[in-house]
């Protein structure tokens, strides 16, 4: 038996052995994750290919491969197999471009095309996602958007922060 001396925790008095553990691994659950959020499952961005589903054009041939049937496609000079679906009237086809796959400001999951290049598109990803999240701060979206506002409309933004009284000089800058 153990006794319960943690100030996070309204007891006193003895806890049996699987009640202090459940306790323990609470503390620790909040020591890991300050107020009480959980990682959520897309906490970063990610490069995905897209893959769509297409019907077999009249007369095409299928080619079996490890006890699967495929459909044989010339895409820029290269031959693709593609797989044919369980009715074999469709084949499936990844797309030629990666998809940036992130959350933005609101929670919800966005998908923007990106480039055919896959490091270039995470690139792009991980732009989207640093946005989205200055975005959910309540900051611009990133510093160029400051720079494309004109000065006149920072002063005005500036103004609605700060309290005149303690920044006599705001009449002087506007001059």
């Amino acid at each position: 038996m153990a006794t319960c001396r943690d100030p996070r925790l309204d007891c006193q008095g003895l806890l049996e052995g699987r009640t202090m553990r459940m306790i323990i691994s609470l503390i620790l659950r909040q020591s890991i994750h300050p107020f009480h959020q959980r990682p959520t499952a897309l906490s970063m961005a990610q490069v995905i290919k897209v893959t769509t589903t297409k019907p077999l054009p009249p007369g095409a041939e299928t080619v079996a491969k490890g006890g699967k049937e495929f459909f044989q496609i010339k895409r820029a000079g290269k031959t693709i197999y593609c797989e044919l679906t369980e009715c074999k009237t469709k084949y499936r086809i990844e797309s030629r471009k990666w998809y940036a796959q992130y959350r933005d400001a609101t929670g919800r999951i966005k998908r923007k095309p990106a480039f055919t290049d896959k490091g270039a598109s995470s690139k792009l990803a991980q732009e989207l996602e640093e946005r989205a999240m200055r975005r959910k701060m309540g900051l611009p979206g990133s510093a160029e958007c400051i720079f494309e506002e004109p000065v006149d409309g920072l002063l005005d933004r500036f103004e609605k922060f700060c309290d005149l009284r303690t920044i006599p000089s705001i009449t002087a800058i506007r001059r």
